[in-house]
C-alpha cells in the first residue's frame, strides 16, 4: 500500500514492517514522487542507532532482506 502526504507537511510515525510474508531475495521498495523528502531509520535492536536519509523527488530506494 501506498503513503501519501499532500500537503507536503505529512509523516508516518516509526513502525516495524514484517518481512515473514515477502518472497526470498526480494525486499520493499520506497517511491519519492514530490518534493526532497527525509526517511528515517531505527534499529530494532538497538533504538539509538538511526539514520536519516535524503529521498529525491522522483527516487527509488530499495530496501533487501538479509540472508
Amino acid at each position: 500500500p501506498g503513503e501519501l502526504s499532500p500537503d507536503g507537511d505529512t509523516t508516518m510515525g516509526l513502525h516495524a514492517d514484517s518481512t515473514d510474508e515477502l518472497v526470498p531475495d526480494t525486499g520493499v521498495a520506497v517511491v519519492s514522487l514530490g518534493a526532497e523528502r527525509p526517511i528515517k531509520f531505527r534499529a530494532i535492536a538497538d533504538r539509538a542507532v538511526t539514520g536519516k536519509y535524503p529521498l529525491a523527488s522522483r527516487s527509488l530506494l530499495r530496501i533487501a532482506t538479509e540472508a
